[in-house]
C-alpha cells in the first residue's frame, strides 16, 4: 500500500474522545491521526490511526506492520445487540465476497475477499471489518493493509481485535471517570 507521505503538522494521539464518549484508542506501536478528525465538517463520529511514525512525521517510533485502521461510531440504538452477529455482518457485506466471520459477546469480525483497495488507495483488496458494542452505540471497526502483507491473513483479525479491546477498554474506564465525577458534583 503507497501510503502518502506524513504531514509533518500530522497530530499523533494515543486516542481521541469520539461522538457518544467512545474512545477511539490505538493499540500499541499506532496512533490516532487527530488532525483527520479535527478538520472543518468533519464530525468525531470517525477515527483514523496508522503507525505512530508514518502519523507523525517524524519517522521513529515501534516497528509495526503497515495498516490503516478506523473506527466510526454509529447512531443511538441502530441495532439491538441480538440483532448484530456473524451471519448478520457478513450478509451485510454480502457484495464483498465475506469469509471468515466470527462472532462474539460485544464483537463481530468478517474477512472481506474485495473492497479494501477502494476505501484506501495501494491497499489490498482483502481486509478486515468489525462491529463493537460500546455502551449504546455500534461502532465499525476496519483494518486496511499493503497487498502481500500477513496481516491480509489471520494476523489483521487479531489486530481488529485488538483495537476493538482498545477502544472497548479506554471507553470503559471514560465512562467510568465521567460516572464518579458526576456522583461527586451532587
Amino acid at each position: 500500500m503507497s501510503q502518502p507521505k506524513a504531514r509533518p503538522e500530522g497530530e499523533a494521539v494515543g486516542e481521541l474522545v469520539l461522538t457518544g464518549g467512545v474512545v477511539a484508542r490505538a493499540p500499541a506501536g499506532y496512533c490516532v491521526d487527530a488532525s483527520a478528525a479535527s478538520g472543518p465538517g468533519i464530525s468525531r463520529r470517525v477515527a483514523v490511526m496508522a503507525s505512530c511514525d508514518r502519523v507523525s512525521g517524524k519517522g521513529q517510533g515501534a516497528d509495526v506492520p503497515s495498516a490503516v485502521l478506523t473506527v466510526t461510531v454509529g447512531r443511538l440504538h441502530v441495532l439491538g445487540t441480538a440483532d448484530v452477529d456473524a451471519q448478520a455482518l457478513a450478509a451485510a457485506f454480502a457484495d464483498q465476497g465475506p469469509r471468515a466471520a466470527k462472532g462474539g459477546e460485544d464483537l463481530v469480525v468478517v474477512q472481506l475477499e474485495k473492497g479494501g483497495d477502494l476505501a484506501v488507495p495501494g491497499a489490498s483488496p482483502v481486509h478486515w471489518r468489525g462491529v463493537l458494542h460500546v455502551g449504546p452505540r455500534l461502532v465499525g471497526l476496519a483494518v486496511y493493509v499493503p497487498k502481500g502483507s500477513a496481516l491480509v491473513g489471520a494476523r489483521g483479525g487479531d489486530l481488529l481485535r485488538d483495537l476493538a479491546a482498545s477502544v472497548r477498554d479506554a471507553s470503559v474506564i471514560a465512562r467510568r471517570s465521567e460516572d464518579l465525577v458526576a456522583d461527586t458534583d451532587g
